[in-house]
């Protein structure tokens, strides 16, 4: 898992998001983003780390900000996060 961070990290995808119900917040620059501000997101799918799931999304909003979301997949997230985690990845496919 490590060395996929890395990997990302060396891309430039460098800020820590987490996600807060229907929004995206960047712990870097502090901004809150919504579902339309996200312009780019990829699915590096369950990463194990042990016993835990691990899912990693590389993220870039519309104002350039790239970073990573990790995502602790066993964890039981809200329905609201997973609606927006879904439809985040279908919107930056279009």
């Amino acid at each position: 898992m490590n060395a996929r961070i890395q990997m990302l990290e060396k891309l430039g995808f460098t800020s820590k998001f987490n996600l807060s119900f229907d929004k995206l917040k960047s712990f870097d620059s502090n901004l809150i983003y919504n579902l339309h501000q996200i312009k780019y997101a990829n699915l590096y799918k369950s990463i194990s780390d042990g016993e835990k799931n691990i899912d990693i999304y590389a993220i870039q909003t519309v104002n350039g900000e790239r970073g990573l979301l990790l995502n602790n997949s066993t964890l039981n997230i809200e329905v609201i996060s997973v609606r927006f985690i879904n439809e985040m990845l279908i919107q930056s496919k279009s």
